[in-house]
């Protein structure tokens, strides 16, 4: 497998982890687009929402994902914050329900 080189003198953020939360903010704002769902988080709003949770974030049901509180409104400040995947999971199987 080829390995994956690092180009940090190419990064718009220096540094690794305000770097990786760069990517994380531009895949979810282009999630959002495609999805047609309005995106108001800039990447300062961003790293602020995932402030002491960035290191417990992932896949497994005990890590965090950031999630909209009224998913009718738009990803926004007031609207975001970092939960759990097994709530996030729960609240989406009660709007599927709704």
């Amino acid at each position: 497998m080829k390995q994956k080189i690092l180009r940090p003198n190419a990064w718009k953020v220096p540094g690794a982890i305000p770097h990786a939360q760069y990517v994380a903010w531009s895949r979810s704002r282009a999630q959002a687009h495609f999805r047609n769902e309005e995106w108001h988080l800039t990447f300062e709003e961003f790293q602020q929402v995932w402030q002491g949770y960035w290191e417990r974030r992932g896949r497994g049901s005990t890590e965090y994902c950031m999630s909209r509180d009224d998913p009718e409104r738009a990803w926004a400040i007031g609207n975001v914050s970092c939960i759990q995947r097994r709530e996030y999971l729960s609240r989406q199987s009660e709007y599927k329900n709704a």
